[in-house]
């Protein structure tokens, strides 16, 4: 579960961006529905050496933030609460 609270706007910017389809299952879905999901977990920020590692491994530097547009994907909410 987010601990980020997307505002409607941030959502209604992912979603329209990124288009109108679920980034896991790629089946439309609708704004009103759409949940947003971080392709990098929220999780990891309690874990700075798992954080580094990954951010690493993208080969993203420190100043990268989860908590922006650039980690984020419109999702079914069904998609999104059934991974891990």
């Amino acid at each position: 579960m987010s601990k980020y609270k997307f505002n409607k706007d941030e959502r209604y910017a992912v979603w329209k961006v990124l288009g109108p389809n679920c980034q896991w299952c790629k089946e439309p879905v609708a704004f009103k529905d759409c949940h947003i999901d971080h392709i990098i977990p929220e999780s990891i920020l309690t874990d700075s050496e798992k954080l580094e590692d990954v951010l690493s491994k993208y080969g993203l530097t420190s100043e990268f933030d989860i908590n922006s547009f650039e980690n984020w994907i419109p999702t079914h909410p069904s998609c999104n609460q059934s991974k891990s």
